[in-house]
């Protein structure tokens, strides 16, 4: 982390330092001398390199000695230098705060609840990192660093480390929460630590989570079946009191549906249909869905009824008249008696009596609360 704090995770490091010509070197390991086999030096008018071709240096600290021709010699104990290899160990990453958007309502077991895919497009996260010497503490002291995963097929797929102002994190004693500072936008990301010497925690699945703001869409709507009974038999309309429900979007949904009457005021009065009343008969397989509604008991009222469709990270689809149903089993009325007008010939006025082959005839008639 820091250039002159003399700590890497390189097995093989450049030692550099300058003194007087004509020295030897020696190097210890916590204290013992390694072999001189396994590194080698040059010097250059005081300037001496030492390099370590043959063989990588193990985890430890390690001390220069310098000696001169005389046997005089001195021990950088003040500069000693750090070889450290081992990796941070991370626990499951979790999406905490109501920010993992998946599940159910009203259902805390539900999987999706815990599956790190969310809708929000600051999530916050929590997760603890191990100590590797003892999976009983915790190591605090790290850095976060979060990754984009990049999906471009056209380009070589290496994570991209966010900008560190993007989010911001906390460490307490181990216990690690990252919270973000610009919005995500949909795709998968990694939470690695890194340590000191530079080494970085290993990616698995249980520390990555995915962002999906996208809504789902309907392809297409119908009622099916002969269960289209308006004058156009795609329009929506049914005067059934169970119709047949086929439908096209995304695989993988939930969905349920919504029944939506004028309240009289202006507004809308919305129920959900029971779950309990409609089978679903395709599951969204390849992205096919359909229902029907059990002939136990269950009749539609009027109404339009809207079809919610819900995908894992708990994005909700926007309700559109083009794929909405409408049930009217109301028979309209008429609200006056037809009338000839003029064309009337009859010995009364209003007897309906012509002898007009074409004539014009008037009358009102809609719902009954018309």
């Amino acid at each position: 982390r820091d250039v002159s704090d003399l700590l890497t995770n390189v097995t093989k490091p450049i030692i550099e330092f300058n003194a007087e010509t004509g020295l030897r070197i020696f190097i210890d390991r916590d204290g013992n001398e390694i072999d001189t086999s396994e590194y080698s030096f040059v010097e250059d008018n005081g300037k001496y390199t030492v390099t370590f071709d043959e063989k990588a240096l193990v985890d430890g600290t390690y001390t220069l000695k310098v000696e001169d021709a005389a046997g005089n010699n001195v021990k950088g104990d003040a500069l000693p230098f750090t070889i450290e290899t081992v990796l941070p160990i991370l626990s499951d990453v979790q999406l905490v705060n109501s920010t993992d958007t998946g599940g159910q309502s009203g259902q805390s077991e539900d999987p999706l609840f815990s599956d790190r895919l969310t809708n929000t497009a600051r999530p916050e996260l929590s997760f603890t990192a191990i100590d590797p010497a003892d999976n009983s503490l915790l190591e605090s002291g790290l850095r976060v660093f979060i990754q984009k995963v990049n999906t471009d097929s056209s380009s070589i797929n290496l994570p991209i480390d966010l900008e560190l102002g993007d989010f911001s994190f906390t460490d307490t004693s181990g216990t690690y929460t990252a919270t973000f500072n610009q919005d995500l936008t949909d795709g998968f990301y990694n939470v690695l630590a890194e340590d000191d010497a530079g080494n970085r925690s290993l990616v698995g699945t249980d520390q990555t989570f995915s962002v999906d703001l996208t809504k789902p869409i309907f392809e297409s709507l119908e009622l099916v079946n002969a269960t289209d009974t308006g004058f156009d038999s795609s329009d929506l309309l049914t005067n059934l009191p169970r119709p047949m429900v086929e439908f096209r979007s995304e695989p993988g949904l939930r969905f349920s549906i919504q029944h939506s009457v004028d309240d009289g005021n202006g507004g809308q009065t919305i129920t959900e249909v029971p779950e309990q009343n409609y089978i679903i008969t395709g599951d969204g397989s390849f992205g096919f869905y359909s229902f029907q509604f059990l002939d136990a008991g269950v009749e539609l009222t009027d109404g339009k009824y809207n079809i919610i469709l819900k995908d894992d990270a708990g994005n909700e689809n926007l309700i559109e008249e083009q794929f909405t149903f409408t049930v009217d089993r109301t028979d309209p009325v008429f609200s006056s008696a037809i009338s000839l007008g003029n064309f009337d010939l009859g010995h009364a006025s209003d007897d309906k009596v012509t002898k007009i082959t074409q004539p014009i005839i008037t009358f009102t008639a809609g719902e009954p609360a018309l």
